[in-house]
Protein backbone atom coordinates (compact mmCIF):
# COMPACT_ATOMS: atom_id res chain seq x y z
CA UNK A 1 0.00 0.00 0.00
CA UNK A 2 1.18 3.50 -0.75
CA UNK A 3 0.52 6.57 1.36
CA UNK A 4 -2.98 6.87 -0.10
CA UNK A 5 -3.95 3.27 0.66
CA UNK A 6 -3.76 2.08 -2.95
CA UNK A 7 -2.28 -1.33 -3.71
CA UNK A 8 0.75 -1.33 -5.96
CA UNK A 9 3.92 -3.15 -6.87
CA UNK A 10 6.15 -3.71 -3.80
CA UNK A 11 9.53 -1.96 -3.82
CA UNK A 12 12.71 -3.90 -4.48
CA UNK A 13 13.69 -3.60 -0.81
CA UNK A 14 10.59 -5.49 0.41
CA UNK A 15 11.23 -8.92 1.91
CA UNK A 16 8.92 -11.79 2.82
CA UNK A 17 7.37 -12.15 6.29
CA UNK A 18 6.61 -15.31 8.29
CA UNK A 19 3.01 -16.51 8.45
CA UNK A 20 2.67 -15.46 12.11
CA UNK A 21 4.12 -11.97 11.60
CA UNK A 22 2.33 -9.55 13.96
CA UNK A 23 4.70 -6.59 14.14
CA UNK A 24 4.14 -3.22 12.53
CA UNK A 25 5.36 -2.40 9.02
CA UNK A 26 8.96 -1.36 8.39
CA UNK A 27 11.23 -0.47 5.50
CA UNK A 28 11.91 -4.18 4.88
CA UNK A 29 8.24 -5.08 5.33
CA UNK A 30 6.15 -2.20 3.96
CA UNK A 31 2.40 -2.27 4.69
CA UNK A 32 0.32 -4.47 2.43
CA UNK A 33 -0.73 -8.08 1.85
CA UNK A 34 1.86 -10.85 1.86
CA UNK A 35 1.38 -14.38 0.59
CA UNK A 36 -1.20 -15.92 -1.74
CA UNK A 37 -4.32 -13.99 -2.68
CA UNK A 38 -6.65 -16.43 -0.92
CA UNK A 39 -4.74 -16.57 2.36
CA UNK A 40 -2.40 -13.64 2.64
CA UNK A 41 -1.03 -11.99 5.76
CA UNK A 42 -1.86 -8.33 6.34
CA UNK A 43 0.97 -6.11 7.55
CA UNK A 44 -0.33 -2.83 8.92
CA UNK A 45 1.48 0.41 9.55
CA UNK A 46 0.50 0.24 13.25
CA UNK A 47 -0.13 -2.52 15.76
CA UNK A 48 -3.49 -2.80 17.58
CA UNK A 49 -1.96 -1.50 20.82
CA UNK A 50 -0.31 1.54 19.21
CA UNK A 51 -1.74 4.91 20.20
CA UNK A 52 -1.35 8.14 18.31
CA UNK A 53 -0.22 11.18 20.28
CA UNK A 54 -0.51 14.80 19.35
CA UNK A 55 2.72 16.39 18.20
CA UNK A 56 4.29 18.41 21.01
CA UNK A 57 5.32 21.79 19.64
CA UNK A 58 6.18 23.33 23.00
CA UNK A 59 9.88 23.26 22.18
CA UNK A 60 9.21 25.51 19.19
CA UNK A 61 7.31 28.17 21.11
CA UNK A 62 10.26 30.56 20.94
CA UNK A 63 11.09 29.87 17.31
CA UNK A 64 10.88 32.67 14.81
CA UNK A 65 8.89 32.02 11.68
CA UNK A 66 9.14 33.79 8.37
CA UNK A 67 8.72 33.37 4.65
CA UNK A 68 11.45 32.74 2.12
CA UNK A 69 12.14 35.80 0.01
CA UNK A 70 14.78 36.69 -2.49
CA UNK A 71 17.25 39.49 -1.89
CA UNK A 72 15.88 42.88 -2.91
CA UNK A 73 17.81 44.86 -5.50
CA UNK A 74 18.74 48.40 -4.47
CA UNK A 75 18.87 50.83 -7.40
CA UNK A 76 21.85 53.15 -6.81
CA UNK A 77 21.72 54.88 -10.18
CA UNK A 78 19.89 58.06 -9.03
CA UNK A 79 22.27 58.56 -6.11
CA UNK A 80 25.36 57.90 -8.23
CA UNK A 81 24.22 60.30 -10.96
CA UNK A 82 23.53 62.98 -8.34
CA UNK A 83 26.97 62.45 -6.80
CA UNK A 84 28.62 62.67 -10.23
CA UNK A 85 26.81 65.93 -10.99
CA UNK A 86 27.81 67.35 -7.62
CA UNK A 87 31.46 66.47 -8.27
CA UNK A 88 31.20 68.11 -11.70
CA UNK A 89 29.87 71.33 -10.12
CA UNK A 90 32.62 71.31 -7.49
CA UNK A 91 35.24 70.72 -10.18
CA UNK A 92 33.87 73.64 -12.21
CA UNK A 93 33.87 75.95 -9.19
CA UNK A 94 37.42 74.92 -8.33
CA UNK A 95 38.53 75.72 -11.89
CA UNK A 96 36.84 79.12 -11.78
CA UNK A 97 38.43 79.91 -8.43
CA UNK A 98 41.89 78.91 -9.59
CA UNK A 99 41.42 81.05 -12.71
CA UNK A 100 40.52 84.09 -10.63
CA UNK A 101 36.97 84.29 -11.92
CA UNK A 102 35.46 84.10 -8.44
CA UNK A 103 37.21 87.22 -7.11
CA UNK A 104 35.10 90.25 -6.17
CA UNK A 105 36.54 92.46 -8.87
CA UNK A 106 34.29 94.07 -11.47
CA UNK A 107 35.67 91.80 -14.19
CA UNK A 108 35.13 88.61 -12.26
CA UNK A 109 32.16 86.29 -12.59
CA UNK A 110 30.86 87.35 -9.17
CA UNK A 111 31.04 90.98 -10.18
CA UNK A 112 29.16 90.34 -13.40
CA UNK A 113 26.36 88.48 -11.62
CA UNK A 114 26.07 91.11 -8.88
CA UNK A 115 22.79 92.92 -9.26
CA UNK A 116 21.23 90.17 -11.34
CA UNK A 117 19.06 88.27 -8.82
CA UNK A 118 16.86 86.75 -11.54
CA UNK A 119 19.81 84.93 -13.10
CA UNK A 120 20.98 83.72 -9.70
CA UNK A 121 17.49 82.45 -8.87
CA UNK A 122 17.32 80.59 -12.18
CA UNK A 123 20.67 78.94 -11.49
CA UNK A 124 19.46 77.89 -8.05
CA UNK A 125 16.31 76.33 -9.49
CA UNK A 126 18.35 74.39 -12.04
CA UNK A 127 20.56 73.02 -9.28
CA UNK A 128 17.54 72.01 -7.20
CA UNK A 129 16.07 70.24 -10.19
CA UNK A 130 19.32 68.42 -10.83
CA UNK A 131 19.62 67.26 -7.22
CA UNK A 132 15.95 66.32 -6.91
CA UNK A 133 14.72 62.79 -6.59
CA UNK A 134 14.45 60.43 -9.55
CA UNK A 135 11.52 60.99 -11.90
CA UNK A 136 8.38 59.03 -11.18
CA UNK A 137 7.95 55.90 -13.22
CA UNK A 138 4.75 54.41 -14.47
CA UNK A 139 3.84 51.17 -12.76
CA UNK A 140 5.20 48.26 -14.73
CA UNK A 141 2.75 45.44 -15.43
CA UNK A 142 3.38 42.06 -13.80
CA UNK A 143 5.51 39.64 -15.79
CA UNK A 144 2.59 37.24 -16.23
CA UNK A 145 0.06 39.84 -17.40
CA UNK A 146 -0.92 38.98 -20.98
CA UNK A 147 0.20 41.45 -23.60
CA UNK A 148 -1.14 41.20 -27.13
CA UNK A 149 2.06 42.03 -29.00
CA UNK A 150 4.40 40.10 -26.72
CA UNK A 151 2.13 37.05 -26.58
CA UNK A 152 1.92 37.01 -30.37
CA UNK A 153 5.71 37.05 -30.73
CA UNK A 154 6.65 34.63 -27.92
CA UNK A 155 5.17 31.17 -27.43
CA UNK A 156 4.01 30.73 -23.88
CA UNK A 157 1.69 28.58 -21.81
CA UNK A 158 -1.26 30.16 -20.03
CA UNK A 159 -3.51 29.49 -17.06
CA UNK A 160 -6.90 30.83 -16.08
CA UNK A 161 -6.83 33.13 -13.06
CA UNK A 162 -9.52 31.93 -10.65
CA UNK A 163 -9.21 34.64 -8.00
CA UNK A 164 -8.09 32.11 -5.39
CA UNK A 165 -4.54 33.13 -4.47
CA UNK A 166 -3.40 29.61 -3.53
CA UNK A 167 -4.76 28.00 -6.70
CA UNK A 168 -3.39 30.76 -8.94
CA UNK A 169 0.07 30.53 -7.39
CA UNK A 170 0.07 26.74 -7.82
CA UNK A 171 -0.93 27.18 -11.47
CA UNK A 172 1.80 29.73 -12.09
CA UNK A 173 4.47 27.64 -10.35
CA UNK A 174 3.45 24.45 -12.15
CA UNK A 175 3.48 26.02 -15.61
CA UNK A 176 6.78 27.73 -14.82
CA UNK A 177 8.32 24.34 -14.07
CA UNK A 178 6.81 22.89 -17.24
CA UNK A 179 8.17 25.84 -19.23
CA UNK A 180 11.65 25.25 -17.85
CA UNK A 181 11.43 21.56 -18.69
CA UNK A 182 10.34 22.34 -22.26
CA UNK A 183 13.26 24.73 -22.66
CA UNK A 184 15.70 22.13 -21.29
CA UNK A 185 14.49 19.13 -23.30
CA UNK A 186 13.30 20.65 -26.58
CA UNK A 187 14.32 23.37 -29.03
CA UNK A 188 11.40 25.54 -27.90
CA UNK A 189 12.24 28.69 -25.96
CA UNK A 190 8.90 29.62 -24.36
CA UNK A 191 8.22 32.78 -22.42
CA UNK A 192 6.92 33.10 -18.89
CA UNK A 193 3.42 31.65 -18.32
CA UNK A 194 0.58 34.13 -18.63
CA UNK A 195 -2.42 34.47 -16.34
CA UNK A 196 -5.64 34.91 -18.32
CA UNK A 197 -9.14 36.16 -17.84
CA UNK A 198 -11.00 34.14 -20.49
CA UNK A 199 -13.78 36.72 -20.57
CA UNK A 200 -11.45 39.56 -21.65
CA UNK A 201 -8.07 38.33 -22.89
CA UNK A 202 -7.34 36.97 -26.35
CA UNK A 203 -6.97 33.18 -26.21
CA UNK A 204 -5.66 32.51 -29.72
CA UNK A 205 -2.05 33.33 -28.77
CA UNK A 206 -1.64 30.33 -26.47
CA UNK A 207 -1.27 26.69 -27.60
CA UNK A 208 -2.26 25.33 -24.19
CA UNK A 209 -4.45 26.88 -21.49
CA UNK A 210 -4.56 25.28 -18.05
CA UNK A 211 -7.91 25.78 -16.29
CA UNK A 212 -8.00 24.72 -12.61
CA UNK A 213 -11.52 24.17 -11.35
CA UNK A 214 -12.41 26.20 -8.24
CA UNK A 215 -15.99 25.27 -7.23
CA UNK A 216 -16.26 28.24 -4.88
CA UNK A 217 -15.97 30.76 -7.72
CA UNK A 218 -18.85 31.98 -9.92
CA UNK A 219 -19.56 30.14 -13.14
CA UNK A 220 -18.19 31.83 -16.30
CA UNK A 221 -20.71 33.66 -18.43
CA UNK A 222 -22.23 32.16 -21.56
CA UNK A 223 -20.20 34.60 -23.68
CA UNK A 224 -17.00 33.33 -22.05
CA UNK A 225 -17.97 29.72 -22.74
CA UNK A 226 -18.57 30.62 -26.39
CA UNK A 227 -15.07 32.14 -26.58
CA UNK A 228 -13.57 28.97 -25.11
CA UNK A 229 -15.58 26.87 -27.56
CA UNK A 230 -14.28 28.92 -30.51
CA UNK A 231 -10.72 28.58 -29.19
CA UNK A 232 -10.95 24.78 -29.06
CA UNK A 233 -12.69 24.56 -32.45
CA UNK A 234 -9.74 26.39 -34.00
CA UNK A 235 -7.18 23.94 -32.63
CA UNK A 236 -6.53 25.31 -29.15
CA UNK A 237 -6.13 22.97 -26.20
CA UNK A 238 -7.67 23.56 -22.78
CA UNK A 239 -6.66 21.32 -19.88
CA UNK A 240 -9.41 21.32 -17.25
CA UNK A 241 -8.07 20.14 -13.89
CA UNK A 242 -10.66 19.15 -11.28
CA UNK A 243 -7.91 18.64 -8.66
CA UNK A 244 -10.03 15.99 -6.90
CA UNK A 245 -7.79 12.92 -7.13
CA UNK A 246 -7.77 12.57 -3.34
CA UNK A 247 -11.52 13.02 -2.85
CA UNK A 248 -13.05 11.32 -5.91
CA UNK A 249 -14.31 7.78 -5.36
CA UNK A 250 -14.98 5.29 -8.13
CA UNK A 251 -18.72 4.77 -8.44
CA UNK A 252 -19.45 7.49 -5.90
CA UNK A 253 -21.18 10.84 -6.35
CA UNK A 254 -19.33 13.53 -8.32
CA UNK A 255 -17.07 15.82 -6.35
CA UNK A 256 -17.88 19.55 -6.18
CA UNK A 257 -15.13 20.16 -8.72
CA UNK A 258 -16.54 17.57 -11.13
CA UNK A 259 -20.08 18.93 -10.72
CA UNK A 260 -18.82 22.47 -11.37
CA UNK A 261 -17.04 21.36 -14.54
CA UNK A 262 -20.06 19.45 -15.83
CA UNK A 263 -22.29 22.47 -15.35
CA UNK A 264 -19.75 24.79 -16.97
CA UNK A 265 -19.36 22.61 -20.07
CA UNK A 266 -23.01 21.56 -20.38
CA UNK A 267 -23.61 23.80 -23.40
CA UNK A 268 -20.40 22.91 -25.25
CA UNK A 269 -20.33 20.36 -28.04
CA UNK A 270 -17.54 18.26 -26.56
CA UNK A 271 -16.81 15.00 -28.40
CA UNK A 272 -16.97 11.67 -26.64
CA UNK A 273 -14.02 11.08 -24.34
CA UNK A 274 -12.17 7.95 -23.30
CA UNK A 275 -9.18 7.10 -21.09
CA UNK A 276 -5.95 7.26 -23.08
CA UNK A 277 -5.69 3.88 -24.85
CA UNK A 278 -2.40 2.01 -24.99
CA UNK A 279 -1.98 2.63 -28.73
CA UNK A 280 -2.76 6.36 -28.63
CA UNK A 281 -0.26 8.74 -30.20
CA UNK A 282 0.35 10.35 -26.79
CA UNK A 283 2.02 7.14 -25.63
CA UNK A 284 4.76 7.55 -28.23
CA UNK A 285 4.77 11.23 -29.18
CA UNK A 286 7.97 12.14 -27.33
CA UNK A 287 8.73 9.34 -24.89
CA UNK A 288 7.37 5.80 -24.87
CA UNK A 289 5.03 5.88 -21.87
CA UNK A 290 2.17 3.73 -20.66
CA UNK A 291 0.96 5.98 -17.82
CA UNK A 292 0.41 9.71 -17.46
CA UNK A 293 1.16 10.65 -13.84
CA UNK A 294 0.53 14.25 -12.89
CA UNK A 295 0.14 15.75 -9.46
CA UNK A 296 -1.11 12.32 -8.34
CA UNK A 297 -0.06 8.95 -9.74
CA UNK A 298 -3.61 7.58 -9.41
CA UNK A 299 -5.22 10.15 -11.72
CA UNK A 300 -6.67 9.31 -15.11
CA UNK A 301 -6.16 11.19 -18.36
CA UNK A 302 -9.05 11.44 -20.82
CA UNK A 303 -8.79 12.28 -24.52
CA UNK A 304 -11.15 12.49 -27.47
CA UNK A 305 -12.39 9.04 -28.38
CA UNK A 306 -11.12 7.90 -31.77
CA UNK A 307 -12.72 5.29 -34.01
CA UNK A 308 -11.22 1.80 -33.77
CA UNK A 309 -8.14 1.33 -35.91
CA UNK A 310 -8.26 -1.05 -38.83
CA UNK A 311 -6.57 -4.37 -38.32
CA UNK A 312 -2.81 -4.07 -38.63
CA UNK A 313 -2.80 -0.25 -38.45
CA UNK A 314 -2.21 2.28 -35.69
CA UNK A 315 -4.46 5.11 -34.65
Amino acid sequence: LDGFGALGTPPASATAVPADYADRASAEHPPGFYGPADGGTAVNALRPDDRLKALDLAALSGARTGTLAGAETLDLRPSLFTLALLLLVLDTLAGLWLGGFLNRGSGSLVGRLRGRPAMLAMAGLLLLGAFGGPPARAEEPPANRPNGIESALVTRLAYVVTGDAAIDEASRAGLTGLTQMLAARTALEPGEPAGLDPAKDELAFYPLIYWPIAPGRPQPSEATIRRVDAFMRNGGTVLFDTRDALTARAGGPPTPEAAYLRKMLATLEIPELEPVPSDHVLTKAFYLVDTFPGRYATGQTWVEALPPAAEGTER
